[in-house]
């Protein structure tokens, strides 16, 4: 459940009959589902902390993948281990769903309009929105809810940016009418969309905390090569880390661990045609309506056009692993 509020104010213009309107909308939420997970065994010797600061379980932290080492040399690491979420031996996962009353939303939309007259109509509209969220509820079961959620700490009851946040959208639309056949009407729509991508997360490869559950662990960016929290399996993927990490502009969040959906993927372009066309039913006046349409109509005309490039569900996209060394308390990067 949430509460909604929204104010919006409609204005005809003195030419052209176009109608501009403004409109904000604003929720809060009052209670959302929120999974957390309860049969967790934190680290039982050695910190209980990592060097960033989140919880370290009893499991092992792994990248879970080989990396060359050095020159002629393949390192590999252990697989992912469940211990980190096996408290009691006799039970496997447990899943508890409650309630959280974090996250809220957004939206600001300027519109311009023109009404149907004379057999055309058309419109413009914008939108800026904003929303947050503790947990996106995007999958059907309570493993699958839980296990998809980037996060710092597992069980943490904080919102963050939105799987769903639009960011900015732009829409258009033009109808034509016609009247190919006497007295039964065929309309013809353009509509127009461009909105910012899909967020998505930076998470380690692996298990990054020794929960047992991978790819789920928001990335710790170090703040420079000699960051004293990490040191480097391998100096060439060190330096092959930093250049991927500055050409996607993680640089930003140096010294710092990644929000969850602070990045974007680019942004989409689509045309959509409609036809329709109202035909006689045989019966007094009645009358019936059909349709052809055309999603993405860009995208027929040109295969380079309409193009829908995103990272795609769970909106989450590994960078690099890590171990953990007990005695340095270090992370140690893999990056390949």
């Amino acid at each position: 459940t949430l509460w909604k509020g929204n104010l919006a104010l409609d204005h005809q213009l003195p030419f052209g009959g176009l109608i501009a309107s403004a409109e904000v909308t604003a929720t809060k939420t009052h209670k959302a589902p929120f999974v957390e997970f309860l049969n967790y065994q934190p680290a039982t010797t050695g910190a209980t902390t990592l060097p960033d600061g989140r919880i370290r379980y009893a499991g092992t932290v792994t990248p879970g993948f080989n990396t060359n080492a050095s020159p002629n040399n393949v390192t590999t690491f252990p697989h992912t281990s469940t211990v980190g979420r096996r408290r009691v031996a006799g039970f496997a996962d447990v899943y508890r769903i409650t309630n959280s009353d974090k996250g809220e939303s957004r939206d600001f939309t300027l519109s311009l309009y023109r009404p149907f007259r004379n057999k055309w109509s058309a419109g413009v509209a914008w939108t800026r929105s904003h929303a947050t969220e503790v947990s996106p509820m995007t999958s059907s079961t309570a493993g699958s809810l839980y296990t998809t959620r980037a996060t710092f700490n597992p069980n943490e009851d904080v919102a963050s940016t939105s799987n769903t946040e639009t960011g900015d959208k732009i829409v258009a639309r033009y109808t034509r009418q016609l009247e190919l056949v006497k007295k039964f009407p065929t309309t013809i729509s353009l509509t127009y969309e461009a909105r910012t991508g899909r967020t998505y997360s930076w998470v380690f490869e692996g298990d990054a905390n020794g929960d047992g559950f991978t790819g789920n662990d928001l990335f710790y960016m170090p703040n420079g090569p000699t960051d004293p929290k990490v040191r480097w399996i391998n100096p060439a993927e060190r330096d092959a880390f930093f250049a991927f990490a500055n050409a996607n502009g993680l640089s930003q969040y140096a010294g710092r661990v990644l929000p969850r959906n602070s990045e974007r993927s680019p942004w989409t372009q689509t045309l959509d045609f409609t036809i329709r066309q109202e035909i006689p039913f045989g019966w007094r006046r009645s009358r019936a309506e059909v349709y052809f349409q055309i999603m993405n109509l860009g995208n027929l005309l040109n295969d380079e056009w309409g193009l829908i490039n995103e990272v795609p569900f769970t909106y989450r996209r590994t960078i690099a692993g890590a171990i953990f060394d007990p005695v340095t308390n270090q992370y140690g990067y893999v990056f390949s």
